[in-house]
């Protein structure tokens, strides 16, 4: 069923055209990526959806009442003391204002002297109700969606005035995955998320029950939960009928198509003004006749617009100065520990030349605080590194503390390189998307993405030969990060990267390693060869164990196939006894709405204790259910 429809949208703000013609329709079960470069007005797309503001010239038609969720890529400040699990709890506000006029009825029940029959039919239409709506495990679903979004339990009572912008932005997120809405729009969900979020992200998306629309630069999220692209480009959309990657691959197919469009359009006619110029070089009466009737034919013609064409792809090729010897950097039992929080311990690294080597691992666990102590800005607990010969590391940061503001973009790199001359400097420029007048900005007037291209083209025309990056794909729009991959994969350096970006994992890693508190672990592939062959470690490190450690390593495997079976088994008696609860409970809500009941008080106020008894009941073995899944299957 459709539930949106936009027909020939048009917007300016004042003499800027952003969007000309934008036109799409969106079904009630649509998981829809929109995409464009930033500016293009893909927000603006989405405060037209919300109300917010109003379309200059087309048809915006929604269905009557839909109701749209918002969460946006900057939330604001959260006023108040109460905790992160009560702001959460805010969408479930109407079950637990239910809960406590259930709660209420019980106790007037209780004190009352007369009115029982309607005080008892009152409560058992409430319960149903209650019951209906989820009520018995809706404080359930609230710590599933805060754990999968990486809050841990201790965070559960933090105030809500002193969290970070990204942890009110997951909270966001929390609050309207939980509600109701028919249509949500979610602005760079994927923003503050370390990968393991990022998988329960996109499980919870590909499962909503109503229509999603994502703005994200995150390809491989795209391209795991959409079902339809909306590419915007000039201020126009076109639909494409799949995920990022179908996207790709159809708009290629097209643009050629309507190339060869224009081409055969332009061949026909300039065949048929050849015929005109010959008839006029006739210059006889039936010649004109023949002249009219041939324009006439063009005029007839279906006008075939010549295909926008896109930038000039400018390879420009990033070659360390100096080059190095085979053996680039070696590590072995690095650790490192502050007060109350130890980060890792026993990392062991050997990089070689011409390796592009990611490192992932859970938020907090130490990523960054590894390369920080890899180029001298920190020292380790214990352990040594060392790098080969002739090796000069260099590490890009989320600071920008190495561009002077004042600057334009062309002087804060042709100062630091001095031997370039002005088509080199543009040119290198250029392959990191500053083209024309970009150049000519002022550094401190840089967004966030281009300041990041400036430091990442900085560090690649250094005499750096072994470069440490940091999430280098943050605040890159689409087109921005395509041209970083291009350049680093032409890079004839090292690379040693952190990044959650699944893709551009994929496109780049040669090899992986995944840091832990306690080991690093070595995968030799990208990020999906990572996430097949993760699974299998446990297991694995089950067979070294028992060929190593004998009999005391075999009972311990025993214990723990003993104790997984155990749990299974309790699982399987906590659900039968759930649902055995629950039709005990629709039994006996019944029985108060029969005459034996609603004519005898006290019989009626004995069953309505009973039912509550059996209701905490219930919870208890809901959250009893949850614990030994997660015990089970973790």
């Amino acid at each position: 069923m459709q539930i949106i429809n936009a027909n020939e949208i048009k917007k300016a703000f004042g003499s800027e055209d952003i969007l000309i013609d934008f036109s799409f329709a969106v079904d009630s079960k649509d998981k829809i990526g929109l995409i464009g470069s930033n500016g293009a007005g893909k927000t603006t797309i989405f405060r037209l959806l919300t109300g917010e503001i109003l379309p200059d010239e087309g048809e915006l038609a929604m269905s009557k009442d839909l109701k749209i969720g918002y969460v946006k890529q900057e939330t604001l400040a959260i006023e108040g003391t109460h905790s992160l699990r009560d702001e959460v709890s805010k969408c479930f506000e109407h079950i637990s204002k239910l809960e406590d006029r259930i709660n209420d009825l019980t106790l007037q029940m209780e004190l009352a002297s007369e009115g029982h029959l309607e005080l008892a039919q009152k409560h058992a239409s409430l319960s149903a109700e209650f019951e209906r709506l989820g009520g018995f495990g809706y404080k359930s679903r609230v710590r599933a969606t805060l754990l999968g979004l990486g809050f841990s339990e201790d965070e559960f009572d933090t105030p809500v005035n002193v969290l970070s912008g990204g942890q009110r932005t997951r909270i966001a997120l929390s609050k309207v995955l939980l509600d109701d809405y028919d249509i949500i729009l979610l602005d760079e969900p994927t923003n503050n998320l370390d990968i393991a979020s990022c998988q329960w992200l996109e499980q919870a998306v590909r499962s909503y029950n109503g229509a999603v629309i994502i703005i994200s630069h995150d390809r491989y999220f795209l391209d795991n939960v959409t079902n339809k692209t909306v590419a915007l480009v000039n201020g126009k959309t076109k639909t494409y009928k799949g995920n990022y990657s179908f996207y790709t691959q159809q708009y290629e197919a097209d643009r050629l198509f309507e190339e060869k469009q224009y081409e055969a359009y332009q061949k026909e006619v300039g065949r048929i003004e050849g015929i005109i110029a010959q008839q006029k070089r006739f210059n006889q009466a039936h010649n004109y006749i023949t002249i009219k009737s041939k324009k006439k034919q063009i005029e007839h013609m279906e006008v075939v617009d010549k295909v926008e064409s896109l930038e000039k792809t400018i390879h420009f090729r990033f070659t360390p100065r100096e080059n190095c010897g085979n053996e680039v950097l070696k590590a072995h039992n690095l650790a490192k520990s502050f007060p109350g929080n130890n980060l890792f311990s026993n990392v062991d690294l050997f990089i070689e030349k011409g390796e592009k080597v990611f490192l992932l691992g859970d938020n907090g666990i130490g990523k960054t605080t590894l390369l920080k102590i890899l180029t001298g800005e920190m020292q380790a607990d214990c352990g040594e590194y060392t790098y080969g010969s002739n090796v000069r590391p260099g590490l890009y940061s989320q600071k920008r503390d190495d561009l002077n503001p004042d600057n334009t973009v062309i002087d804060e790199i042709w100062n630091q390189n001095t031997k370039m001359n002005q088509t080199d400097v543009r040119n290198a420029l250029a392959a990191f998307n500053f083209i024309g007048e970009d150049v000519f900005k002022k550094v401190k007037n840089l967004s966030g993405g281009e300041a990041g291209r400036l430091a990442l083209l900085k560090l690649m025309l250094s005499e750096a030969n072994f470069l440490l990056l940091d999430e280098p794909t943050n605040h890159l729009d689409i087109a921005s990060k395509e041209m970083l991959e291009t350049a680093l994969s032409e890079y004839e350096g090292t690379l040693f990267v952190i990044s959650h970006d699944r893709y551009f994992i994929n496109k780049l890693a040669t090899r992986i390693y995944h840091l832990e508190r306690e080991r690093v672990t070595n995968y030799i592939g990208g990020y999906d060869y990572f996430l097949e062959h993760s699974k299998k470690i446990s297991s694995q490190e089950k067979i070294v164990e028992k060929a190593t450690s004998g009999k005391n390593n075999y009972q311990i495997r025993k214990q723990r196939e003993a104790a997984i079976r155990k749990n299974k088994n309790s699982l399987e008696k906590c659900e039968k006894r759930i649902e055995e609860l629950e039709l005990l409970i629709s039994k006996k809500e019944s029985l108060l709405l029969t005459n034996e009941y609603s004519t005898d008080y006290v019989k009626a106020m004995d069953l309505t204790k009973e039912i509550a008894q059996i209701k905490a009941q219930l919870e208890e073995e809901y959250e009893n259910w949850e614990a030994l899944s997660e015990e089970t299957f973790e």
